[in-house]
């Protein structure tokens, strides 16, 4: 949803991120362009000049955006691979057709559902706000955020919505992950595990975040910590000291 930025002025929104499943480093963006005919471009993660909290900034122009592939979901279902078809028939032969208006019902068949993804690297993931997030105990949410180390480029947290909670997002640390997969993410954790996660606070600016900071150093170190000194950019704080 972040706005995103050509050297020429706003030309989309950040619509997805492109993971590595596993570097867990971020290749690419999906930047949504349009609205009733969206046109889906992504651009690699080397031509991002710099985030803040006002957007995405690109060294692209929107031209040069318009040229980046084509980003597309082609959804289909099939039966799963352990289905077993009706004798004499292979599976990939084998239709069910329902009318509405009646007729014979055909026998139930389990599916699975396959999304092809056009337009990023092979063996790569896309993760995006609708994304699943599973506990082993199978606890689920959504993402709403992914946090992102802006000079490794690296993902490093999730910020997500559960069900027994979804007004209340909470920051998962990346290595709280199992597995990142097409679709979904995994955790290695239970339900329990949940309430030891620190609840997520959208950013503030430079002010807020300077005496949030301070109050953080005093609360843990006290006066240990006194001489350490703030510097801050537009959300990012550098201590010296």
């Amino acid at each position: 949803g972040a706005p995103v930025f050509a050297v020429d002025g706003l030309t989309g929104y950040l619509g997805a991120v492109v993971v590595d499943p596993h570097s867990r480093q971020v290749t690419h963006l999906v930047i949504h362009r349009g609205s009733l005919h969206a046109q889906d471009r992504v651009v690699p993660i080397e031509m991002v000049a710099s985030t803040t909290p006002e957007g995405i900034f690109l060294y692209l122009t929107s031209q040069e955006v318009t040229c980046q592939p084509l980003y597309q979901e082609e959804r289909f279902v099939g039966p799963p691979p352990d289905w077993e078809p009706l004798p004499g028939y292979l599976a990939t032969d084998v239709c069910f057709w329902g009318s509405p208006y009646g007729g014979v019902a055909p026998p139930i068949l389990p599916v699975v559902e396959y999304t092809i993804r056009h337009g990023i690297p092979e063996r790569t993931i896309v993760l995006e706000r609708s994304t699943e997030v599973r506990t082993r105990d199978e606890v689920t949410g959504k993402i709403d955020h992914l946090l992102v180390d802006p000079m490794r480029q690296e993902l490093t947290h999730l910020v997500v919505r559960f069900g027994d909670q979804p007004q209340q997002p909470v920051i998962v640390p990346l290595e709280w992950v199992e597995e990142l997969g097409d679709g979904y993410v995994l955790l290695k954790c239970m339900r329990e595990d949940l309430r030891q996660l620190q609840a997520y606070k959208p950013p503030c600016n430079d002010t807020e975040l300077a005496a949030a900071v301070t109050e953080a150093l005093q609360r843990q170190a006290g006066e240990a910590l006194k001489h350490v000194q703030l510097e801050l950019d537009r959300g990012l704080v550098t201590l010296h000291g």
